[in-house]
């Protein structure tokens, strides 16, 4: 299967393994969690439920909000955005494709990640800047080569 070989490489490189999932998260987490500890891994543009996003974290996963995170019921939003530790919180826009609703151009793009940010500040009771000092501290962790 693909997937057990991009975690295999993930580990044998020691470089951390982005996840894009839709679906299927039963599977990803047994086989996350065979892959035992010292895995470093993203949970990308990740839309689940708190639930599943709990399990991931149990794990050591990072997660990634991207705008279409937004399109949830502000209760459902607010506690899946809280749950994240801020260690391991991450936003994007996952351009061009999944726009929030506030982007108004055919195509998602790049700047729309300030906007993007400011919502999930405004949900953790932070500013933008410290939030995007945070995250950004959260990227330089993860993508560093650890070897």
């Amino acid at each position: 299967m693909a997937f057990q070989w991009q975690i295999d490489l993930a580990k044998e490189a020691d470089l951390p393994l982005i996840v894009h999932l839709v679906g299927h998260y039963e599977l990803a987490e047994r086989m996350l969690r065979a892959a035992g500890s010292g895995l470093r891994f993203v949970m990308h543009s990740f839309a689940g439920s708190y639930e599943v996003a709990d399990r991931f974290l149990e794990l050591g996963a990072h997660i990634s909000f991207s705008g279409s995170v937004l399109r949830k019921k502000t209760e459902v939003l607010e506690r899946l955005v809280n749950l994240v530790p801020q260690n391991r919180l991450l936003c994007e826009t996952d351009s061009p494709d999944q726009r929030p609703d506030f982007w108004r151009q055919e195509h998602n793009e790049p700047v729309a990640l300030r906007q993007i940010g400011q919502c999930f500040a405004d949900i953790r009771h932070t500013s933008l800047e410290e939030l995007s000092h945070k995250m950004y501290n959260n990227c330089n962790l993860l993508f560093a080569k650890k070897s």
